[in-house]
C-alpha cells in the first residue's frame, strides 16, 4: 500500500506542479495517518486551477503567431536574396526588386554599347522569370509556415475544448450518475482516467447555448443504430456504466450484480468476441450487452490496440 501511495504522490506532484510534501499536506489528515474524506475533491479542484492557468496563457497565442509569421517571412526573403546573389555572382547591398534590377544590369553589362533603360529591363525574360520565381517560392514557403502555425493553434483550441468537455462530464458523473468508485484513492483516480480516456477518443462540438454535441469520425452527428443523435449525457452514462456500477440502479440482484435485462438479447444477439470497428458499433454492442462483465469485455476489446 505504501508503494502505491508513494507512486500516487509522485504522479500528482508531477501533474499538479507540486512537491510530494505539498501533495501529502493536501490529501492527508492533520495526524498524517490517513487520507482526508474529501481528498479527491481537493485534488480535482487543484487540477481545475492548473487548467485555468493554462487557458489564461492561451491569450498570447495570436501575438506569438504574428511575431513568428513576420520573423519567418523575413528569413525566407533574406535567404532568397542571398541565394540570388550567389547564383548570379554579384556583390551588392540591394534588396527586393532593386536586387533583381542590379542582377539584370550585372548580367547584361557590356553586351550592348547603348544604355539599357529601366523599362527594357523590366520587360526582359530574365527580370520577369526572376520575379515569378521569387514570388512563387515566397508564397509557397509562407503558406507552409502559415499552415504549420494554424495547425498548432487548432491543436491548442482542441485541447482547450476537451478540457471543457471533461469538466462538464465530471460534473454530470459526480452530481447525477454518482458511480460507485473504488475506496482506494489510487484505484479511483485510475478509474476516472479510464473514463476520461473513453470520452477523449471522440470529437465534440460546443453549441452557442453551451450544449455539447458528440461527433463521429467524419465530424457528423454521432448516431445510434437507429439513426438517432446520441445525447451527450447518455453517452457519458454509457462510458461510466461500462466500467462501474451506479449507486442507484434498477434491476439489481444484489450488491454490484446486475440482473439480466429482460429486453436484451431477444433478437438473438450475443457478443461473439468481435472487436467494435468504430464508436457507433461500440455503443451499439454495449447497449445490447446483457451483463456488466460483457460490457467490460466489449470495452476492453475496443480499447486494445
Amino acid at each position: 500500500m505504501e508503494k502505491e501511495l508513494e507512486l500516487l504522490r509522485q504522479y500528482l506532484a508531477k501533474t499538479l506542479n507540486l512537491d510530494t510534501e505539498q501533495v501529502a499536506e493536501l490529501v492527508k489528515t492533520d495526524d498524517k495517518e490517513s487520507i482526508k474524506p474529501d481528498a479527491l475533491d481537493l485534488l480535482l479542484a487543484k487540477d481545475v486551477e492548473r487548467v485555468d492557468k493554462l487557458k489564461a496563457k492561451g491569450g498570447d497565442s495570436k501575438e506569438a503567431f504574428d511575431n513568428g509569421y513576420k520573423k519567418a517571412t523575413a528569413e525566407v526573403i533574406s535567404k532568397l536574396e542571398k541565394d540570388a546573389k550567389d547564383l548570379f555572382e554579384i556583390t551588392t547591398e540591394a534588396k527586393g526588386l532593386d536586387l533583381i534590377t542590379a542582377i539584370v544590369e550585372h548580367k547584361t553589362k557590356g553586351l550592348k554599347d547603348r544604355e539599357i533603360t529601366a523599362d527594357e529591363i523590366k520587360k526582359s525574360a530574365v527580370y520577369l522569370n526572376a520575379i515569378d520565381k521569387t514570388k512563387q517560392e515566397s508564397e509557397q514557403k509562407i503558406q507552409q509556415i502559415t499552415e504549420q502555425f494554424q495547425g498548432e493553434i487548432a491543436g491548442f483550441k482542441k485541447k482547450e475544448g476537451l478540457v471543457s468537455v471533461l469538466q462538464k462530464a465530471d460534473n454530470y458523473i459526480d452530481n447525477e450518475l454518482k458511480p460507485i468508485w473504488s475506496k482506494n484513492p489510487a484505484t479511483a483516480l485510475s478509474q476516472r482516467k479510464q473514463i476520461h480516456g473513453l470520452i477523449s477518443r471522440r470529437a465534440y462540438e460546443t453549441k452557442e447555448d453551451g450544449r455539447i454535441v458528440p461527433l463521429n469520425g467524419d465530424n457528423q452527428l454521432l448516431e445510434d443504430a437507429h439513426g438517432h443523435p446520441i445525447n451527450f449525457n447518455d453517452l457519458i452514462k454509457q462510458d461510466v456504466t461500462s466500467l462501474l456500477d451506479l449507486q442507484v440502479a434498477e434491476n439489481r440482484k444484489g450488491a454490484g450484480e446486475l440482473e439480466d435485462d429482460p429486453g436484451a438479447g431477444k433478437d438473438g444477439w450475443n457478443w461473439n468476441g468481435q472487436k467494435p470497428k468504430n464508436d457507433e458499433e461500440f455503443i451499439s454492442m454495449v447497449q445490447k450487452a446483457t451483463s456488466t462483465d460483457e460490457k467490460k469485455a466489449i470495452r476492453d476489446s475496443y480499447e486494445k490496440e
